[in-house]
């Protein structure tokens, strides 16, 4: 199987998961390539999500959520390997959230949400 290995990696990643978004209390978080949407609850912590590794999660959408403000912020940051990545974004506000798109060398941010 030389050589295919890319290609299965690329095919595994772009497998819909349908299980629930992940519900993140823990102060430091790094998402999966098959976790696509998580929402935190920072009652208890600051909380620190990082992203997927750019490279893996090559044509995949991420949504990050506050869903529960517990008066701690929220903050998304990549893993110190996508090309350009403009800054760790914070999010403070109850439903707010933020969704990436990865190319395989960058993260995008493609949306933002507040309610």
């Amino acid at each position: 199987m030389s050589g295919h290995e890319p290609l299965m990696k690329f095919i595994e990643a772009t497998q819909l998961d349908h299980a629930s978004p992940t519900l993140v209390t823990d102060a430091v978080y790094v998402m999966n390539v098959r976790e696509t949407s998580v929402r935190c609850d920072t009652t208890s912590n600051v909380i620190s999500i990082s992203l997927p590794n750019v490279s893996e999660a090559i044509g995949k959408i991420y949504v990050v959520t506050l869903a529960v403000d517990g008066g701690n912020d929220l903050t998304i940051t990549d893993q110190d390997e996508s090309y350009d990545w403009e800054g760790d974004y914070t999010l403070n506000d109850a439903l707010e959230n933020k969704t990436f798109y990865s190319d395989g060398y960058k993260w995008h941010l493609i949306a933002y949400h507040v309610i």
